[in-house]
């Protein structure tokens, strides 16, 4: 998918946190109706803390994703879910039952 000529991307009103899936509403260009879809923020880089090369957003329609920089509009509406919180609360292994 081709970059777009202009971008516009609003971000989450407390800013971006790395390896976060979020709901937003997307566009990929002038004539594409706004949709609502889930974003993955990847990495986040540079001085301004933004999502980078694996920043995704991810259509649950087709299950196809597309990166961030292929996007013409894409506003965040809210965080769903922080793969570092899910990392942590799948790190302890259950107990061993009891022979």
């Amino acid at each position: 998918m081709p970059k777009p000529k202009s971008q516009t991307i609003i971000p989450p009103e407390n800013g971006w946190k790395q390896r976060t899936l979020y709901l937003a509403d997307v566009s990929f260009n002038e004539h594409n109706p706004i949709h609502r879809t889930v974003f993955f923020s990847g990495f986040l880089n540079g001085p301004k803390n933004t999502p980078g090369g694996y920043a995704n957003v991810l259509s649950p329609i087709t299950g196809e994703s597309h990166p961030v920089q292929a996007v013409y509009y894409l506003k965040i509406v809210r965080e769903l879910a922080s793969t570092e919180d899910l990392d942590e609360t799948h790190m302890e292994l259950p107990p061993k039952p009891k022979a």
